[in-house]
């Protein structure tokens, strides 16, 4: 009898164990379904201890309508802007000629020849083509040599050209004013070192003739 009890307790024992051991099986198995089950999901944390599992999932950043037209201009391209289109083209020919253009036009407004024998010639045109004004430079035993200046569309504002006639003391600035479409003013010739009755006198300014194409003394 006494062997009997003694059966009996080690098989309640056994299965004590046994249902134990099912119990934390399946809790095992229903803890891993929900980790499976959460884990795909991107940005989710999970704690598990040894009573309970607790899932803390990231809320994601919720991007506002402004935040997404704000963002508009990452994949926006640069406007490039063609450099002939702001500047005053200019360019040389087979003849070597300098030839400056009314801007953003193919249009000439200043031819300025290579020099030959120390001559050079500045031939200004107007908008249709026409020549306005021809300048001669020399570079010789004595000098007359000019620099041109532009309005920001390609036309000129005035020509300076500096005379020394070599073996003189003196020498001349003579500038001329020219309209947008290179037609010629005024003239102003100034001697230095400048004398006294010149400076009394004024500058001797000059006006075109543009019916016969010649300077004339200005009418006070």
């Amino acid at each position: 009898m006494t062997q009997f009890i003694k059966n009996l307790f080690v098989l309640i024992n056994i299965l004590s164990i046994f249902f134990i051991s099912c119990k934390n099986s399946s809790n095992n198995e229903v803890n891993n379904n929900k980790k499976e089950e959460i884990s795909p999901l991107k940005d989710t944390v999970y704690v598990i201890n040894k009573t309970d599992t607790i899932f803390i999932e990231k809320q994601a950043k919720k991007v506002s309508e402004k935040e997404v037209i704000d963002s508009s201009h990452i994949n926006k391209k640069k406007t490039i802007v063609n450099p002939l289109e702001t500047k005053i083209k200019i360019e040389r020919n087979n003849k070597k000629e300098e030839i400056i253009y009314y801007k953003s036009t193919t249009k000439i407004s200043t031819k300025i020849t290579p020099w030959v024998d120390g001559t050079r010639y500045i031939r200004l045109y107007d908008r249709n083509g026409n020549q306005t004004y021809e300048i001669e430079d020399e570079n010789k035993s004595y000098s007359s040599i000019t620099n041109l200046r532009y309005n920001n569309d390609g036309s000129v504002i005035d020509a300076t050209t500096n005379l020394n006639p070599g073996a003189s003391m003196n020498w001349y600035v003579t500038t001329t004013k020219f309209k947008e479409d290179n037609q010629p003013t005024f003239q102003e010739s100034i001697e230095y070192p400048q004398k006294l009755s010149a400076i009394v006198e004024g500058s001797r300014l000059k006006v075109w003739d543009s019916q016969n194409k010649k300077w004339v003394p200005k009418s006070n």
